[in-house]
């Protein structure tokens, strides 16, 4: 049988599903510089190479034997390895141009301008002075984000040319978070800020076609930062779709990148000017938001994922009508964790809630701008109505406490 490429493992809490999922369709033969206990049994061989290594990871691959028939990843730095090694093995995928675009902000802003795709105004600066001349350009308030960045990481909300200075600081504080191998890092887009909820459109895309599966309701903590602390995915019977406007728009983003294969993660703000796309990402989105789409509907993108690439038709009927949720529990400030305290809550008929510790007790916790995404616990919960899956899951965070020394 031939096998799936998968590169990198990623945390079990996060990725555990995913590995799963795809190692149910294929034999999986996982490239990374380690082999976690965790995820032997769901590995057939594993190449003990960085997964930026494309020429090394091709010769392994000739070397051994193996025959592929995709190649993956859900992971954002490793979009355009995905798509270099596709091309080398004569494999389904997108093209280099089209990874990145999807990885490179800049060039993505370029693209979307281009084919008239709804975006925030953006505008490339290289220093700090040209960061706050970008703003009086555009106006405030103005968003400042890392080029090259994920995951919300070092993305700073200004209101006011003061609130500025503090954001350029903080954007500084987040690049000692992330591996920064390339000038291009350091680099800022400074964009206007689209006021509005947000949401992210989970999709299938086989050969240029957009099979539009879930649409993920997002919740951000305060500003001036972008940390997420909740998704929500609804297949409530009766709830309400996708506005035509938006799917018309999510679809035109995919063809702005050339996109032809892959899961894809498409972020939305509804502003009141109208629908704008933040970004489009040719990967999964993260967070656990895949698993929220299998446990409310009985979708898996990853064996969708796997039929498309096989020439199977796409079967996108939901089986469950159900909501499911997620939400991350934070520490209140900086500090060594000392302990997780949860109230016991009785759920109604119909709700499950489940708390899963994150943080390991006496690991030092970080918030925003010296660390994002440093979270003690995440709670997922199920229900039938949204309503009814909000006041659980709002119930089940007011009673954990995080306690630190």
């Amino acid at each position: 049988m031939k096998s799936i490429l998968l590169l990198d493992v990623g945390n079990p809490l996060y990725r555990e599903f995913a590995l799963a999922s795809l190692a149910r369709q294929a034999p999986v033969v996982l490239v990374g510089t380690s082999l976690p206990e965790w995820a032997k049994c769901y590995v057939t061989h594993w190449i003990d190479i960085d997964p930026e290594q494309v020429d090394e990871i091709a010769a392994q691959v000739e070397q051994r034997g193996i025959d592929l028939f995709m190649v993956v990843t859900y992971y954002e730095f490793y979009v355009e390895a995905v798509a270099l090694l596709s091309a080398r093995f004569g494999l389904r995928g997108n093209s280099l141009d089209t990874a990145r675009m999807s990885r490179d902000k800049r060039l993505m802003r370029d693209a979307f301008a281009r084919h008239d795709v709804s975006s925030p105004v953006s505008v490339l600066a290289m220093t700090d002075e040209e960061i706050v001349t970008a703003a009086r350009q555009i106006g405030f308030p103005v968003v400042i984000k890392p080029r090259k960045l994920a995951g919300s990481i070092g993305v700073v909300l200004a209101q006011t040319e003061q609130a500025l200075q503090a954001a350029i600081k903080a954007r500084q504080a987040s690049e000692k978070q992330i591996r920064t191998r390339s000038a291009i890092m350091h680099e800022t887009l400074v964009e206007t800020y689209v006021d509005g909820p947000e949401i992210s459109v989970e999709s299938v895309v086989v050969d240029g076609e957009v099979n539009i599966v879930a649409v993920t309701q997002k919740r951000l903590g305060p500003p001036p930062y972008f940390e997420e602390i909740g998704h929500l995915v609804s297949f409530e019977p009766g709830g309400q779709e996708l506005p035509p406007a938006v799917v018309v728009l999510v679809i035109a983003a995919h063809r702005a990148l050339s996109v032809q294969w892959g899961i894809t993660h498409t972020e939305i703000r509804l502003g009141k000017d109208g629908a704008k796309v933040i970004e489009l990402a040719t990967r999964a989105g993260g967070d656990q938001i895949l698993k929220l789409v299998e446990l409310a509907s009985g979708l898996d993108l990853f064996k969708l994922l796997v039929d498309g690439f096989r020439g199977v038709p796409l079967d996108l009927r939901s089986t469950r009508h159900r909501v499911a949720a997620i939400d991350f529990i934070y520490p209140p400030r900086a500090g060594v964790l000392d302990k997780i305290q949860a109230a016991e809550i009785l759920q109604p008929a119909g709700i499950t809630s489940q708390l899963v510790v994150e943080a390991a007790i006496g690991s030092t916790l970080e918030v925003p701008p010296q660390a994002f995404l440093d979270r003690a616990a995440f709670i997922i919960t199920q229900a039938d109505t949204v309503h009814a899956c909000i006041a659980a899951s709002t119930a089940h965070v007011r009673g954990i406490q995080v306690v630190l020394k």
